[in-house]
């Protein structure tokens, strides 16, 4: 009778022991699910501030282009005025105009510059959000 009760308890031992250990290996799944989702979440987003990352570069790259044009054009308009100026003293009208349009596409280059310079600094105060969130994610896995 002793052997028996000695093997029920030991049966009993066993099938406890499976039960915890059934639940621990549930328990491990969920987290390792659980952080796998928060790993696909922190993905998607990271893929979208990529891509916004990517949309703000193209667009600065543009401005930049509009930029180096409103610069050439502004080269051109000061050529022609100059050359305008030593053609005839009659055209200092024309020359006018021309200044005007000068200081409109200077004005309108300082625009963009200053523009140019603020998306750049969003950027990076943006990038270094991004840096920030990685390190933190980096260390809590």
């Amino acid at each position: 009778a002793t052997s028996a009760t000695k093997t029920a308890a030991l049966e009993a031992a066993l099938k406890t022991a499976e039960t915890v250990s059934a639940a621990s290996a549930r328990a491990v799944a969920d987290a390792k699910a659980e952080k796998d989702s928060i790993i696909a979440a922190y993905a998607r987003r990271h893929e979208v501030k990529v891509n916004q990352a990517a949309a703000m570069n193209a667009s600065l790259e543009k401005a930049r282009e509009e930029a180096k044009a409103l610069g050439a054009r502004l080269a051109r308009a000061e050529e022609a005025a100059a050359l305008e100026k030593r053609r005839s003293e009659d055209a200092a009208a024309s020359l006018e105009a021309m200044t005007r349009e000068k200081d409109a596409a200077k004005a309108a280059c300082d625009k963009v510059n200053a523009e140019l310079a603020r998306s750049l600094d969003a950027a990076r105060v943006e990038k270094t959000e991004r840096d920030k969130e990685i390190g933190a994610l980096r260390s809590s896995l």
